[in-house]
């Protein structure tokens, strides 16, 4: 008894449709890698590592629960310049800091 042969039949899609379906799943690649590098960002910051400028600077974009005073003081701590708006506010910090002591 002969076997039937299984006949594989190949989907045509116009080129239209796979340069679409090629930039669906670029944008949802870019959108996965930014929520996994902003975690990668607050698990070295648990570990106590330290985060480049590229990573801080994603971090002060996305992410609201940082305050300006925390950061100045992260960077502060880095070594790394301050804008004047941030030394401001480390000094008014310092400033009430010192009056309640």
């Amino acid at each position: 008894m002969a076997k039937p042969k299984h006949i594989i039949r190949k989907e045509l899609v116009p080129d239209w449709l796979k340069t679409e379906q090629q930039q669906e799943e670029a944008s949802k690649e870019t959108e996965i890698s930014l929520d996994q590098q902003l975690e990668m960002i607050q698990l070295k910051q648990d570990l106590g590592q330290e985060l480049t400028l590229e990573e801080e600077g994603l971090l002060q974009e996305h992410s609201s629960t940082y305050s300006l005073l925390e950061i100045a003081q992260v960077k502060q701590d880095l070594g790394q310049a301050l804008t004047p708006e941030e030394q401001e506010c480390l000094c008014q910090h310092n400033q009430l800091k010192d009056t309640a002591s």
